[in-house]
């Protein structure tokens, strides 16, 4: 789709974050074993597309969103799409992401429909690597605890 100075449209033409190329895929929950992960896609997409459910397979560490999505025709307007996907719980290891969307175009085009892949590879670990409380956070958060129970005492 070409823009009004004739250069090819992204996402970041419509989006508020700044995103290379047409879509950007990314983990936006931490990266640890025993927590539910979700991954968030974020492209421009025509207003009244009328987007499908995606679907998940979870092979060994591969991960395969797959969607189907109907493009009305001619786009009347262009906007920022945000979608997350709910992956459950990981073991941990090294993952890798294929969110296959295909389009289907109403009424139909030459070509009718078209593919577009977006990849992610990310790592879960142990949740005993979450980062803990440095001493100042400790100090601080033992002398609230201590006046709040000063404070209690002499109620």
């Amino acid at each position: 789709m070409l823009g009004l100075q004739g250069r090819e449209l992204n996402a970041a033409d419509f989006c508020n974050e700044s995103i290379d190329g047409t879509a950007k895929l990314q983990l936006v929950s931490p990266p640890y074993s025993r927590f539910r992960g979700s991954i968030k896609v974020s492209e421009f997409y025509g207003s009244a597309a009328a987007l499908g459910t995606p679907q998940m397979v979870l092979t060994g560490n591969h991960i395969e969103i797959t969607q189907n999505n109907s493009i009305l025709w001619p786009l009347p307007t262009v906007a920022c799409r945000e979608q997350v996907l709910d992956i459950g719980t990981l073991s941990m290891g090294q993952y890798d992401v294929t969110w296959r969307t295909i389009e289907t175009f109403v009424p139909p085009l030459v070509p009718a429909s078209r593919t577009r892949i977006r990849t992610l590879a990310f790592e879960v670990v142990p949740a005993a690597a979450i980062p803990a409380a440095d001493s100042q956070v400790l100090v601080v958060l033992v002398a609230t605890l201590g006046m709040v129970g000063m404070r209690r005492s002499g109620e």
